[in-house]
């Protein structure tokens, strides 16, 4: 990260895929794309001929918590920082 020289007490400047407005968007969209995929895993479950493909939705929705998670860190650790 660059350091602001203007500055006296050179603050860091925070890019812009790790501002707070860019994180609460991430974790807005990752949490849609969850409970997508735990719908689509209730009807692939419920239907018969879907059972197959439950693992799809399982993925989705796995990875959209690590995304959830990873974000959430990501903020929780620059809070403590500051």
């Amino acid at each position: 990260m660059e350091l602001d020289n203007t500055n006296f007490c050179r603050r860091i400047i925070t890019p812009w895929y790790e501002s707070y407005l860019v994180s609460f968007m991430l974790i807005l969209c990752s949490t849609s794309i969850f409970i997508f995929a735990i719908i689509g895993l209730t009807i692939a479950i419920s239907t018969e001929g879907f059972h197959r493909y439950s693992w799809f939705p399982l993925v989705l929705a796995g990875l959209s918590c690590v995304i959830i998670i990873g974000v959430l860190f990501r903020i929780v650790r620059r809070n403590i920082k500051s």
